[in-house]
């Protein structure tokens, strides 16, 4: 009796192992939602589901493919693992069509109600979800009561010559079964294709690939190729993971595997000017300077709506805000918003207000480029290394989403180089966004203004101007790509380099280095005010931050950790030591610059606009809900620090 509850267990195991990858792959579509909402990803992944009813529509037609990948693989494997991997038979046979119902349930019901929470017309998600799934369901049904009995020749030829090796393949009911298979995987590839045209042809333009529905099809795509090398090679228990190990090895040598940035050629005669020369061009002896954080779509939002909302309160007054503002130093996610906002100073009449271009969601051209182009160039960057990436689509959707004009033609892709003129004759702040250098860890100063090495012996940063000296002949890059370089956050963006035969490294989020932007921006104002010689009286100094920022110093309740705390507390210390861990960093370097100046006669001052939620969300989508809080925390919260700004600009005479 032992012997026979042994056996059993033993056999339960067996299969378990030979069926992990459309386990693994339907567990995954069943917990997504959960990892979304109640993880520490959260903010990476909770805009996933912020749907449209179209777009809720196509994502029940992926999420019933990947089902419908799971069913088919495990029935193959149920079915014909026996033969394959000289294991029992089972005996019984799940209700393959009720598998296929249940599995997307759960995300599928997440979707309707986040959808529903943002304020989406709730007849039409139903609506899209009704008919998606019937879509779905009819043509499940369509392959599955077909008799795939095609090239039975060929399968009369192998089993003869290869019938041992082929085992599993090419008797004449699992022959039927991996028909089907294929008719199934051909259904996906071409489904994949028809969204894949769809997305990038719609890059930018509002209403293109929902990016939950780029995640499934990539979830799809390599389900169908684990399964496949699975029930292939499990027969002689080669491990899957070394299998696609060789592939990455083997597509990793090709240099058209990695990332790159488009350079353009430097306007000539208009250099970028030094601090002093940007800090007194709008010959006023009180200016104001800005370091912007990062944080995705919500500091750019954040960003925008202060730096727009300034200029409408300083109006109001009579003075002009802009004028005043001589450097913004940006980090990420700020980098964005404040060059949506040089954008609109430079192109009133053809640009899009910042606080309207800076809520547009790109993250579905994120998971478009991801599931892709990106995906293809992973599996032979031979034949498609020459597609755009993700860092282009959203760079297409930011100068896009900047213009008011729906091509966007030759908005907020200028040279950088184009606005160093207006920084020199004082229409225009200088700015810089910072990045940070993958191999050597320093910042990567991307500007309008140039920090001289010279006068900072202990610099930690590289300027794209010394990067992008190639041969002795400068080069420049295009203003959205200089802001998509500075928030290359991790696995949203890819790290990048320059698209030149020189030895170039990859340019990463800013926030790795200093979130705040307030070491360049210290360093800036330090050598700007020396070179300035008392032209400047006053500084203020403002800290706009889209998030809260931690500072408590309690300790947490103690709780036993496991394995899955190991694994990702890396990830989670990243997100904290992005905010709470440089703070002091943040204060103790203004300080010192405040304690030096003074010193010297020029008082420098300090407002923190701080939008106070905790938990931002770190990628490129905000819901209404996020929204609309933006709005309601300028209006009811920044009383006190707009008043400060005003009473700054009015006391110059």
């Amino acid at each position: 009796m032992e012997f026979l509850i042994l056996e059993r267990i033993l056999a339960v195991l067996q299969y378990l192992f030979v069926l992990r990858v459309p386990l693994l792959i339907g567990l995954l579509l069943i917990a997504l939602p959960l990892i979304a909402f109640f993880t520490p990803v959260r903010t990476l992944l909770r805009g996933l589901f912020d749907l449209t009813p179209a777009s809720l529509f196509v994502v029940t037609l992926t999420a019933f493919a990947v089902s419908g990948m799971v069913c088919v693989t495990a029935s193959t494997v149920w079915l014909h693992g026996p033969e394959r991997f000289r294991i029992p038979a089972p005996g019984w046979e799940p209700q393959w069509w009720w598998v296929l119902v249940a599995i997307p349930v759960p995300l599928l019901a997440f979707s309707l109600g986040f959808s529903k929470k943002q304020g989406r017309w709730l007849p039409g998600l139903v609506a899209a979800l009704v008919s998606g799934s019937a879509l779905a369901l009819l043509l499940a049904w369509l392959l599955t009561s077909t008799r795939w009995n095609g090239a039975q020749d060929l399968r009369s030829w192998l089993e003869s010559h290869y019938g041992q090796f082929l085992a599993g393949y090419v008797d004449l009911a699992s022959w039927r079964d991996h028909m089907m298979a294929a008719a199934a995987f051909a259904a996906s590839l071409t489904l994949y294709g028809i969204v894949g045209v769809i997305g990038r042809l719609q890059l930018g333009k509002g209403h293109t690939v929902p990016v939950l529905s780029s995640a499934l099809m990539l979830i799809l795509n390599i389900g169908w190729m684990a399964a496949a090398v699975a029930f292939f090679f499990d027969a002689w228990r080669v491990p899957i993971f070394l299998v696609f190990a060789v592939l990455a090895l083997i597509t990793a040598q090709s240099r058209r595997s990695d990332h790159y940035y488009t350079l353009r050629p430097c306007q000539p005669g208009v250099g970028a000017p030094p601090p002093w020369e940007a800090i007194t061009a709008g010959g006023r002896q009180r200016v104001i300077v800005a370091a912007v954080n990062g944080g995705g779509i919500q500091a750019s939002a954040w960003a925008a709506q202060v730096f727009e909302g300034l200029c409408d309160d300083c109006r109001a007054i009579g003075k002009d805000f802009a004028r005043f503002l001589r450097m913004i130093s940006s980090v990420s996610g700020g980098s964005v918003g404040s060059t949506f906002f040089l954008h609109w100073l430079t192109r009133p009449h053809d640009a899009r207000r910042p606080v309207e271009a800076s809520v547009e969601s790109s993250l579905d051209e994120v998971g478009w480029g991801l599931a892709f182009p990106d995906f293809l160039r992973a599996l032979n960057p031979w034949i498609f290394g020459g597609l755009i990436g993700r860092g282009r689509a959203l760079e297409i959707a930011w100068r896009l989403g900047g213009a008011t004009d729906a091509s966007g033609r030759g908005q907020l892709d200028e040279p950088l180089g184009e606005w160093n003129g207006a920084v020199k004759d004082g229409v225009l702040p200088a700015i810089v966004m910072n990045g940070t250098l993958v191999e050597s860890g320093k910042r990567f100063l991307l500007g309008t203004t140039l920090l001289n090495a010279a006068n900072n012996p202990d610099h930690a940063w590289v300027t794209a101007n010394q990067l992008h000296t190639i041969d002795g002949k400068e080069f420049d890059v295009g203003v959205v790509t200089a802001a998509r370089l500075s928030s290359t956050f991790t696995y949203v963006t890819p790290v990048s380099r320059a698209q030149t035969k020189a030895p170039m490294p990859h340019i990463a989020d800013g926030g790795y280095y200093d979130n705040f932007g307030m070491a360049t921006l210290v360093e800036w104002l330090d050598e700007a005010l020396r070179g300035a010689e008392g032209r400047v009286s006053s500084v203020l100094v403002l800290q706009i931050r889209g998030n809260k920022v931690g500072t408590s110093d309690a300790t947490p309740p103690a709780k036993n950790r496991g394995w899955f705390f190991q694994a990702m507390a890396p990830f989670t210390t990243l997100l904290a030591v992005r905010d709470s861990g440089q703070v002091a960093h943040n204060n103790i370097e203004l300080a010192l610059l405040q304690q030096k100046w003074a010193a010297k006669g020029v008082d420098i001052q300090s407002v923190t606009f701080e939008f106070g939620v905790e938990k931002p969300p770190l990628t490129w989508h905000l819901t209404p809900e996020e929204i609309r809080a933006i709005r309601t925390a300028w209006q009811e919260d920044m009383t006190e620090c707009r008043e400060a700004v005003k009473s700054f600009v009015e006391g110059e005479s």
